[in-house]
């Protein structure tokens, strides 16, 4: 899922997310589509990422890549059910010996649910 020594993502065979990213290098990919680099980009088509789909989300703060979302996109979660979606992050982080809320040197990946907004993601938020 996630190098926790780099904390480099790989989305697919193009797009490769990590601390030194920059919205320069976001702009040299097939994804980019007029963005402008200070609102969060989402990417149109849910990405495969280690056997699971998700939707992917990023921003970027002075040109560097700041924070990137995951939410699994593999069920349909009705709003009720909600937290089941934080239960398949948590299982994913699990899997992938990582523990949600680390500190890394390159930043932290946390699996949160939020109540107010009855939503769940897995964030991954850099030092830059």
């Amino acid at each position: 899922m996630i190098n926790i020594e780099t904390g480099e993502i790989k989305v697919n065979k193009e797009l490769a997310l990590s601390p030194w990213f920059t919205f320069g290098d976001f702009k040299n990919t097939s994804f980019y589509d007029n963005h402008d680099g200070i609102k969060s980009i989402q990417l149109k088509e849910t990405q495969v990422i280690d056997n699971n789909r998700y939707y992917v989300s990023f921003f970027f703060k002075n040109s560097l890549l700041y924070a990137i979302t995951l939410m699994i996109a593999d069920l349909t979660i009705s709003e009720n059910d909600e937290e089941q979606r934080k239960s398949l992050h948590d299982e994913v982080l699990s899997r992938n010996g990582i523990v949600s809320g680390k500190e890394y040197n390159w930043g932290k990946i946390v699996s949160e649910y939020d109540k107010r907004s009855n939503s769940s993601e897995i964030l991954i938020v850099y030092n830059n």
